[in-house]
């Protein structure tokens, strides 16, 4: 897995399940936002091989002294590199925890289907 630091444009180079496109033209906004607001501690992970197909982007932005909030957006290549990518986000967040000093990381996930809460679970929410 390829860890860069993330940029606004990396979303686009991502593939979705057709039902997801729609929503993803109303929240490029936040996305660029929350690239921004995480500044260092945003990262692209780019699956190794030919294409090398941009599989998440992922980040902690701070929100107080202390405190950080983790998001993601995960595209459908995320499942070839489910355990990979699941290692690598949470060597992130204890990377960011450390650097950052934060006492408390909280992550929102969708709760249906249940994999995604999971998900939150195996990286240590």
């Amino acid at each position: 897995m390829i860890v860069r630091e993330a940029r606004h444009k990396d979303f686009r180079h991502m593939t979705f399940k057709e039902t997801e496109v729609a929503g993803l033209v109303e929240i490029e906004q936040e996305i660029i936002a929350a690239i921004g607001n995480s500044g260092s501690n945003a990262r692209t992970l780019v699956a190794e091989g030919p294409g090398k197909t941009v599989v998440g982007i992922f980040g902690v932005t701070i929100l107080r002294p202390g405190v950080g909030h983790a998001w993601s957006l995960l595209g459908e290549d995320f499942r070839a590199h489910a355990r990979e990518t699941t290692d690598t986000i949470r060597d992130l967040i204890e990377d960011v925890q450390k650097r950052e000093r934060l006492r408390r990381i909280d992550m929102t996930c969708r709760a249906e289907p249940a994999r995604f809460e999971n998900w939150g679970i195996r990286l240590g929410f």
